[in-house]
C-alpha cells in the first residue's frame, strides 16, 4: 500500500484512467451508484422549505441602512480584487474550458465577470448563492460536450435571488429539488442548481449570514437615531437644562 497506488486506484474509478473500462467511468446511467446516503437529518418534513434565517430582513436591512451597504459592497469587491486565471497542466482541456465559456458568454450574453461577481456579492450579502443550470440541445462553436447529471448539455448559467429559494429534502435530508418563489413559482430538478454557501450550520439548509448577529444591534441604534429626530423636530431648538431654585438653604430645588 503506497500514496501512489492509492492515487492511481482513485483515477481508474473516478475518471476511468489507467486504462480502466468505460464502467468505472461515472455517466448518466450509473450516477445513482456513486451517491452516498445523507445520514444524521433533524427534520422529518419532506416539503419545500425556506432559509432558517429570515434573508428578506438582510435584504432589507442592506437596503436601507448605508453602513450595512457599504460594508458589505467593499467586502463583495475584495473578492475579486486579484481577478481569477485558470491553469492546467492540459492544454487542450484548458483550451476547451476558456472555448466553453466564452460560448456561455456568448449565448446567455453575461460576462463571465459578472457571473463571478454576482457570486461573490450573494455570498457576502447572504452566504449563499444559487446557480440554475440552463440546458440545451447542442453547444455551438463546434464544441463536443457530454452531458452529466442530465439528458442535454449546459448552454449557461443564471443566479438565482436567494431570498426566494426553497429546498425540497426527502426523508434522509437529500436534496430532491429547488423553488423559486414569487409571482410564477418555478420548479427545478436538484442536478439542475448549484447551492454554493458559507457559514452553514449543521441540520440547516442554508448558510447562515455573516449579519443576522448585529441586526438588533442596528435596530436599536437606528431606533434611537429615531428618537433624537423626532426630539429636534419637535423643539428646533437646542435643548436646554434648567435648575430651579437657589443655591440658599431651603430655596433650593425639590
Amino acid at each position: 500500500f503506497t500514496l501512489k497506488n492509492l492515487k492511481k486506484g482513485l483515477g481508474r474509478l473516478l475518471f476511468g484512467e489507467a486504462g480502466s473500462g468505460s464502467s468505472a467511468q461515472i455517466t448518466n446511467s450509473n450516477i445513482k451508484n456513486f451517491i452516498i446516503k445523507h445520514i444524521g437529518w433533524n427534520s422529518e418534513s419532506e416539503d419545500y422549505a425556506g432559509s432558517e434565517n429570515d434573508l428578506t430582513e438582510v435584504q432589507s436591512a442592506i437596503n436601507t441602512d448605508s453602513y450595512i451597504k457599504a460594508a458589505l459592497d467593499k467586502t463583495a469587491q475584495l473578492v475579486m480584487k486579484s481577478g481569477y486565471k485558470f491553469e492546467s497542466d492540459n492544454e487542450n482541456a484548458l483550451e476547451y474550458l476558456k472555448g466553453r465559456i466564452a460560448m456561455m458568454e456568448f449565448g446567455t450574453s453575461i460576462p463571465f465577470d459578472v457571473l463571478l461577481d454576482e457570486i461573490a456579492r450573494n455570498l457576502v450579502y447572504y452566504s449563499n448563492c444559487f446557480l440554475v443550470k440552463s440546458r440545451i440541445d447542442k453547444i455551438q462553436g463546434g464544441l463536443q460536450a457530454k452531458p452529466v447529471l442530465g439528458k442535454k448539455p449546459v448552454g449557461g448559467y443564471f443566479v438565482m435571488d436567494p431570498t426566494a429559494v426553497e429546498i425540497k429534502r426527502d426523508k434522509n435530508g437529500t436534496v430532491s429539488g429547488y423553488k423559486l418563489t414569487g409571482t410564477e413559482e418555478q420548479e427545478f430538478k436538484a442536478e439542475d442548481v448549484i447551492h454554493i454557501y458559507v457559514d452553514r450550520d449543521a441540520g440547516n439548509s442554508f448558510g447562515t449570514p455573516r449579519i443576522i448577529s448585529s441586526l438588533e444591534d442596528v435596530k436599536i441604534l437606528r431606533k434611537i437615531e429615531g428618537n433624537t429626530l423626532s426630539l429636534i423636530y419637535r423643539f428646533s431648538i437646542p435643548l436646554y437644562q434648567m435648575k430651579i431654585g437657589l443655591p440658599e438653604t431651603n430655596f433650593m430645588a425639590t
